[in-house]
């Protein structure tokens, strides 16, 4: 699972709401100039400031990394409960999204140019306001996206539209960038400007309470960008990493961790990750919290128990919980209610009567 710098979780609503509170002058803009979009965009992004963010935080903090998730019901149930909260408060919005992502235009073609001109790293809502301060020294709107001879720009061009983004263009500069490449420039940049800005704006639902975790067995050297010659920080002994990159094998890693109350995002190379960590946990999706969640309470039903000696009964004396639920969890999942209980009652008795033959020899 991929992360780009906004998303701890992948539903850290605060970081949303404090960015678009930052790009608003470049909201009304956007408001102002594309009819196409702005009139279903902008009352989400609306949404997304009227929120209750402490609340928010509250329970987003609440599902940080976790190494042993499963370890008790009262640890479990509090996430599967902040994941639904979570669910009601982001669900009609996450509806409206959909829509608007089935109607978007096809923007796939721009991905391999942006991540050419656009450091990954970079502060996307830093990069709004450059990007917007530069088409309004341009004074310049287009509804179209620009999708012309975006693989054909010379090398002085790209470093130009770098300059853009970074912020470190003065006024005079991008009056001579409109100058020399006039629409040419100003279309990529307002292109630029409208991707980024529907890729923030458009995030998917967080997918994962806990990617896979590993723990520091000695310091390792954190780097602040891919690829980094030099880094200023290191990684404390015994602390938590939570890996977001998707290949292994890569020279460096992505990485966050929890320091002094923050979320630190960075990488790490990968020798550092094979040779001075170790594996503590793999990924948790939060379907699957709340899929054990359901079952413990349909098993608490059938035993006409506690939820909490329910899950004792599965955790604790039977494993099942990791070994059985989880592991099967693609397959029990679309069973019916009814049907996943007659499965766990079966597995369940198979490993207790086992269990009990060995306590017998």
């Amino acid at each position: 699972m991929s992360r780009d710098i906004y998303s701890g979780l992948k539903l850290n609503m605060s970081l949303y709401a404090e960015m678009f509170s930052q790009i608003q002058p470049s909201l009304a803009r956007f408001s102002e100039i594309s009819e196409t979009l702005s009139s279903s965009i902008i009352p989400i992004l609306q949404t997304y400031n009227q929120m209750d963010l402490g609340g928010i935080n509250r329970i987003v903090d609440s599902m940080r990394p976790i190494a042993e998730l499963y370890s008790s019901y009262d640890q479990m149930n509090s996430v599967a409960e902040a994941a639904r909260q979570i669910a009601e408060t982001v669900h009609p919005i996450s509806q409206q999204m959909e829509q608007i992502r089935a109607n978007m235009p096809d923007m796939s073609g721009l991905n391999d140019v942006i991540q050419q001109i656009v450091p990954i790293t970079h502060n996307y809502s830093e990069m709004m306001v450059n990007l917007q301060n530069a088409l309004s020294i341009w004074d310049y709107s287009a509804d179209e996206l620009y999708e012309e001879e975006l693989y054909d720009l010379s090398e002085d061009l790209e470093d130009a539209i770098q300059t853009v983004c970074e912020g470190t263009a003065t006024t005079e500069q991008i009056n001579k960038y409109g100058k020399k490449w006039k629409e040419k420039i100003k279309k990529i940049i307002w292109t630029i400007f409208q991707y980024i800005l529907l890729s923030l704006a458009l995030p998917s639902l967080y997918d994962y309470v806990v990617s896979p975790v590993y723990k520091t067995i000695k310091e390792v050297v954190l780097y602040r960008e891919q690829y980094a010659s030099s880094s200023d920080k290191n990684i404390g002994k015994d602390t938590e990493l939570e890996i977001w990159s998707d290949d292994l094998n890569q020279d460096y890693i992505e990485i966050s961790y929890r320091y002094e109350g923050e979320t630190i995002a960075g990488y790490i190379k990968r020798d550092d990750l094979e040779e001075n960590t170790i594996k503590v946990s793999d990924g948790v999706s939060v379907d699957e919290v709340l899929f054990v969640s359901r079952c413990t309470e349909l098993m608490a039903d059938y035993w006409e128990i506690e939820a909490g000696e329910a899950y004792q009964k599965l955790n604790d004396e039977t494993t099942m919980v990791e070994d059985y639920i989880v592991k099967n969890y693609d397959a029990l999942s679309k069973m019916s209610d009814s049907d996943v209980v007659n499965e766990i009652v079966r597995v369940y008795e198979e490993r207790a009567s086992q269990d009990n033959t060995k306590d017998e020899q």
